[in-house]
């Protein structure tokens, strides 16, 4: 559903029939109830603000890294070879 929602955002003339066919089934036939709200959530967004909408799926995702990957240590480090 997500990349669904993307590919409209960046051509919307070409899939907009596919995101209406996508949400629509996801929010009338679909048994989860967090792909249902999924579906709500993005239905109302691309209504009221697809600029909006734009900014918060095709943001830029900041990269997962913390301190305790890097390993300093040479002695373990020949251990683990």
């Amino acid at each position: 559903m997500t990349a669904t929602v993307k590919l409209y955002l960046k051509k919307p003339n070409q899939s907009e029939e596919m995101i209406h066919q996508v949400l629509e089934i996801a929010t009338e036939k679909a048994e989860s109830p967090d792909l249902k709200d999924r579906a709500y959530i993005y239905w109302r967004m691309l209504s009221t603000s697809p600029g909006k909408t734009e900014e918060v799926v095709l943001c830029k995702k900041p990269n997962i890294a913390h301190d305790c990957y890097n390993i300093y240590d040479e002695d373990f480090l020949g251990k683990l070879c």
